[in-house]
């Protein structure tokens, strides 16, 4: 499609990767999660284009002002009204504690930039795309309605309490969560922060054995099940399209801002690090390069957990045997939902392709890209794998170079694999790092890192959050044990009970 006509094109339906035959509308595909098919909701059709003045334009803009401009090329007008959408954006970015809601710095005589992606209620970049991705459901979800949405979240440690704050915050009471975490595997800190909310009669925290993985599939199942369809499940974790869309805000500012910063022309292209998880950023940073935002090199880092990694490397995008525990857990991550989104773009929208790879990944729990497919992936993504003990002292090493400057476990992987990479150099490409989470999360990583006494300095210190202090008991918390199919079962029984029953004390 000639650029001129995608410069004028704004996205009206949506449909499957997995198949072009129907379309939904970004209600139906907001509201639901996972697309019918079981593949994950795009774009119907060519993506928007900004063009190069239009992105001049966007360049002078607020963050606020900014979202509008973006979101309003891929939400229809129809279905939320302008002044419902900048309603919508003030509500989800007034809480934030700073004013430009992302802040872009460049720490001490660090080459690269650092784009702090954490200055919301929680503390880490989920906010920036749930509390819209539920704002927007809650639009289509009015206390006026008979209806009632339940959110199902599964979370390696971010997602849950920034899901959970968003539908406690969004007065709401047709709004509902249950949030999923594994036992041990996320950070007394973000524990806390979703089972506080435990009381309300809006939210429910469950507990199991296994690994962030494990929770998938079953949701997936309560996703097809027509008795809890019908009772308003949505899931919200980042397969769902609200929260790629929400996130393409942030690119678009860091890129901005990067350029502000090194007095650099807009159509400079800046090249990207970001810690690699579920892959919701990544796909964000890609579909904001497709519409033609100056993204240069997309470099994924991945800890231990190195799907992501093998399949940029090598081709190989097959789960693991067994999950990895490591010091960066919030990207403790087996199989990345938003690999299909980016499959999907690299291969063309070829929606024939996308169904049979991930048919075969549902039954091998393997893909594997052809040469000729990775090779345009390599084009596009760089990545690396980064141990607990390299980021370890990454985080060290930062901190001591630049002004004391405390990255938080997922940040420190990422600047790992950029000072890998050569973006730590003088001389190196444009380059801005995403800094994930706030150091105030992860005590024990941190620590680990930078020793107790440098914690306590930052704990006691200007840049700890003092609003951050966490709180909450175990009420509204039970356990499932084990992960065969007989357990699995029990588990998806009980959690299909709370749906149909609506959310109670457990």
């Amino acid at each position: 499609m000639p650029d001129a006509t995608r410069s004028t094109l704004n996205v009206t339906r949506y449909m499957s990767t997995r198949s072009p035959a129907a379309t939904y509308s970004f209600k139906e595909a907001v509201t639901s999660g996972y697309a019918p098919d079981r593949g994950l909701f795009v774009p119907a059709g060519p993506l928007p284009l900004f063009s190069p003045s239009r992105l001049e334009e966007l360049r002078e803009m607020s963050f606020d002002d900014l979202a509008f401009a973006v979101l309003r090329r891929f939400i229809p007008p129809l279905e939320v009204p302008d002044s419902d959408l900048v309603s919508i954006l003030s509500k989800c970015y007034s809480p934030f504690s700073s004013a430009s809601r992302v802040e872009v710095v460049k720490p001490g005589s660090c080459p690269a930039l650092i784009s702090e992606l954490f200055h919301g209620p929680t503390y880490c970049f989920k906010d920036l795309g749930l509390s819209v991705t539920c704002n927007l459901i809650s639009h289509f979800t009015p206390p006026t309605s008979p209806a009632v949405k339940t959110l199902c979240v599964s979370t390696t440690g971010d997602t849950g309490p920034a899901a959970v704050a968003a539908v406690v915050s969004s007065g709401n009471p047709n709004l509902r969560i249950i949030a999923f975490y594994p036992r041990g595997q996320i950070s007394p800190f973000q524990r806390s922060q979703m089972v506080k909310y435990s009381s309300s009669p809006q939210v429910s925290v469950v507990e199991f054995d296994g690994g962030g993985d494990d929770m998938d599939a079953p949701l997936k199942g309560l996703q097809s099940d027509p008795e809890c369809t019908a009772a308003g499940i949505c899931g919200a974790n980042s397969y769902n399209i609200g929260r790629p869309l929400a996130q393409l805000v942030q690119f678009f500012w860091t890129v901005f801002r990067s350029q502000d910063a090194l007095s650099l022309p807009t159509s400079t292209p800046i090249d990207i690090v970001i810690p690699a998880g579920a892959l919701g950023n990544t796909t964000a940073c890609f579909l904001a390069k497709q519409t033609g935002l100056p993204v240069g090199k997309i470099t994924c880092s991945t800890n231990a957990n190195d799907i992501t990694h093998r399949c940029f490397s090598t081709g190989d995008f097959s789960k693991s045997a067994a999950m990895e525990m490591t010091l960066s857990d919030a990207i403790n991550i087996q199989v990345p939902y938003n690999m299909e989104r980016i499959l999907f773009y690299a291969s063309g929208m070829d929606h024939d392709l996308i169904r049979q790879w991930y048919a075969n990944m549902e039954e091998t729990g393997a893909i594997q890209i052809p040469p000729d497919f990775l090779a345009k992936l390599r084009e596009v993504f760089g990545s690396a794998r980064v141990d607990d003990d390299r980021m370890c002292r990454a985080l060290r090493d930062f901190h001591a170079k630049h002004d004391g400057y405390l990255c938080c476990p997922h940040t420190a992987v990422a600047v790992a694999a950029a000072e890998d990479l050569g973006y730590l150099r003088e001389g190196a490409p444009p380059c801005a790092i995403m800094a994930t989470a706030s150091p105030c999360k992860f005590e024990k990583a941190v620590t680990t890192a930078v020793g107790e006494e440098k914690w306590l300095a930052y704990r006691e210190g200007p840049k700890y959050p003092k609003e951050a202090e966490g709180g909450g008991d175990l009420a509204g918390v039970f356990e499932r044990g084990g992960d065969d199919k007989e357990t699995n079962a029990l588990w998806m029984a009980r959690t299909k009970k709370m749906l149909l029953e609506g959310l109670s004390e457990n």
